[in-house]
């Protein structure tokens, strides 16, 4: 069997050359954010392939998508490779669905029907990205990365940690990487035959500044939103620990019913993740009910139904609260939740409905609250209202029964700006290629970083006479 440098052979001129792929590989391995290749035709496309295969990082799991024939395969490095062709799939839609899965690392050997945006929420949610552009030149490639949407370029040039340059014959000639505040410098570069390599080019990255200490501007807190005055309804922002508890978020284990196993999708098979699990009679006024555990998984491999409560790869039920036992999650589980624990409080505030809620219920036309700040808050939250992407969906049941908003979820991208307890907006940004370990905002919480799209709003709604529940989402 060759070694990882052996694969990666057939790009040199000769093994003497290995020098150049040893700077490629460790830029590789001390990345955060964007590798980029770029050659004539099929060269760097074949190059990233290769490359993700010999990804130098053990314990990550990574997504390659391959062109002929289209399909993905998921990687752990640690296990064998899961491979599943999608012949009626986009590359998009491949991208989309495999975020939901939160790799470590996704590879993308073309850019083929790719809308750059979505490589970039990518970058914006901590996944590391190889990507290959048919271009003959950097800049050329910068700019069939972005496909001239406007704002994205800086982005990406801020995100990259690496760059290769292979000629026409798929031979590499070039490698820039990032060295600190000084952008992409050439660190290696084959010529007259042999490699010159820049002694920066093999050094460990140095280590990133520590943050500055958060200053004094506060977000608004629920205390002082504008007063709702139109049908208001009470919302309550979760506060998590890692203490026990009943009513969990995001978490590896669940109460089950004795005896029984963990849940798992109906379609791929593979282990649900627990989004949320309420205690009914520990909620708090006025949504306190009869006793029991609501609870809502759903399946993450990105490629299985998750569009309502009857979906294959979506649970949603009510369980009666005795007889039940802690299970863990399988190991096999991979979802990534900031901050998950037990809910062991709520910070309470009001709300109004949105527009077209509001315009339904012939409290005011659209226009008349299009900029009300009072309206429903895009972010987790028990109760309240829910705040529509595209328009009223509320469910109903056969009996004409209403459903009303029991838990809201949204995905957004990771921020820092501050602590729990002293979050400056003003001064938050998003953070490419960083891991999942990023304060919340308390006055906006996102637990979900990408469990649907990166950018959806989910819904659990309650039944109270019937106790049944309902699962629905939009994106923008």
């Amino acid at each position: 069997m060759r070694r990882p440098v052996e694969t990666l052979d057939d790009f040199l001129e000769g093994p003497h050359q290995r020098a150049l792929t040893r700077v490629i590989r460790k830029r590789l391995a001390q990345g955060r954010s964007l590798t980029l290749a770029f050659g004539h035709g099929s060269t760097a496309e074949r190059f990233v392939a290769t490359l993700a295969r010999t990804f130098p990082h053990q314990h990550v799991l990574l997504a390659l998508i391959e062109a002929e024939p289209l399909r993905v395969t998921m990687e752990p490095q640690t296990s064998a490779p899961r491979v599943r062709e999608a012949p009626g799939a986009s590359g998009e839609q491949l991208v989309r669905a495999l975020l939901r899965q939160d790799p470590d690392a996704l590879a993308v050997p073309r850019l083929d029907g790719v809308d750059p945006a979505v490589l970039v929420n990518a970058l914006l949610t901590g996944h590391q990205l190889l990507l290959g552009v048919d271009a003959p030149s950097l800049e050329a490639a910068l700019a069939a990365t972005c496909a001239g949407a406007a704002g994205l370029e800086d982005v990406v040039r801020q995100s990259l940690d690496a760059v290769c340059e292979l000629d026409e014959r798929g031979r590499l000639r070039r490698v820039w990487a990032t060295e600190g505040p000084g952008g992409l410098v050439e660190v290696a570069r084959v010529e007259g035959g042999a490699v010159v390599v820049d002694p920066r080019a093999l050094a460990p990255r140095a280590p990133e500044p520590e943050s500055e200490p958060v200053g004094p501007v506060l977000a608004p807190t629920l205390e002082v939103r504008p007063k709702a005055t139109r049908a208001p309804r009470a919302v309550f922002l979760p506060v998590v620990s890692a203490a026990p508890g009943r009513s969990l978020l995001g978490t590896p284990r669940a109460h089950r019913p004795r005896g029984s196993t963990w849940p798992s999708c109906g379609g791929c098979g593979g282990p649900l993740a627990l989004i949320v699990q309420l205690d009914l009679a520990a909620l708090p006024p006025p949504l306190t009910v009869e006793g029991g555990l609501a609870q809502l998984f759903l399946c993450t491999q990105g490629t299985c139904d998750v569009e309502h409560e009857r979906s294959p790869g979506v649970l949603a039920e009510v369980l009666e609260a005795e007889a039940l036992e802690v299970l863990e999650a399988p190991e096999a589980l991979q979802v990534t939740v900031v901050e998950p624990g037990a809910i062991v409080g709520w910070r309470r505030g009001e709300e109004d409905p949105s527009p077209d809620e509001l315009e339904r219920l012939g409290l005011a036309s659209g226009a008349d609250v299009e900029d009300a700040e009072a309206g429903p808050m895009r972010c987790d939250k028990l109760g309240g209202w829910p705040a529509w992407e595209q328009g009223l969906e509320w469910p109903g049941d056969d009996a004409g029964g209403r459903f009303e908003l029991l838990f809201q979820f949204a995905e957004g991208e990771l921020r820092a700006g501050g602590t729990p307890d002293r979050w400056d907006d003003e001064e938050a940004m998003t953070v490419p290629g960083r891991s999942s370990e990023r304060v919340l905002d308390p006055n906006a919480p996102l637990h979900f970083p990408s469990v649907l799209t990166g950018e959806a709003v989910a819904f659990l709604f309650w039944q109270p006479r019937t106790r049944r529940l309902a699962f629905r989402w939009q994106t923008g």
